[in-house]
C-alpha cells in the first residue's frame, strides 16, 4: 500500500493518495486529504483497525500503530508528524523491563485539531472539538472542547461549545 502511495511526493495528489488508500481497503471518508504517506507501526490489522472520517486533513508523516483500533471522527485536522500509539508493554522483571505487549484503542471525536508532533498513547479518547497543542503528550482522555498542551497533556482552557463552527 505504501509503495504505491509513497511514490507521490508530499503535498502532491492528497485526494489521489486518499483514494489509493481506499482502493487498498483502508476506511477513509469522503473529502479527506492525506498529504504524505501514512506510516504504520507494528504488525496490526491496518485495514480492519484504522478508520478515518469524512472531511479530515491528515498532514505528512502521520504515524499509526494499528495494533488496536484507531478511529478518527469527521472534520479532524492532524498536523505533521503526529503519532497514534495503541500498543505498549507491561512492566516486567529486572532482566527485561518491557514485558508482555498489550494494546488499547484510540478514539478521536469530530472536529478535533491535533497539533504538530503530538503523541497519543494507548486507550485515549479525545472528545469532540478538542484542540491538542503541538508536541503534546496525551496520556489520558481529553474532554470535549478542551485545549490541552504539555508533557503530559493538561487542560489549558475549555472552549465554549455553543460557538458556531467555522465555515
Amino acid at each position: 500500500m505504501n509503495l504505491v502511495t509513497g511514490a507521490l511526493p508530499n503535498g502532491v495528489g492528497p485526494r489521489l493518495r486518499s483514494r489509493l488508500y481506499e482502493i487498498f481497503g483502508l476506511s477513509i471518508g469522503h473529502h479527506t486529504t492525506v498529504w504524505g504517506p501514512l506510516r504504520f507501526l507494528w504488525y496490526g490489522d491496518v485495514i480492519g483497525n484504522v478508520k478515518i472520517g469524512r472531511h479530515c486533513f491528515v498532514s505528512r508523516d502521520t504515524v499509526l500503530d494499528p495494533t488496536a483500533h484507531i478511529i478518527i471522527g469527521d472534520g479532524v485536522v492532524i498536523g505533521p508528524q503526529v503519532l497514534f500509539l495503541t500498543a505498549t508493554h507491561d512492566i516486567s522483571g529486572p532482566t527485561r523491563r518491557a514485558g508482555s505487549n498489550r494494546a488499547a484503542p484510540i478514539t478521536v471525536g469530530n472536529g478535533v485539531w491535533i497539533g504538530a508532533r503530538a503523541t497519543i498513547l494507548p486507550g485515549v479518547h479525545i472528545g469532540d472539538g478538542a484542540v491538542l497543542g503541538a508536541a503534546t503528550l496525551v496520556t489520558r482522555d481529553v474532554p470535549a472542547n478542551a485545549i490541552v498542551g504539555g508533557v503530559p497533556a493538561r487542560i489549558l482552557r475549555v472552549l465554549d461549545a455553543s460557538d458556531p463552527p467555522a465555515t
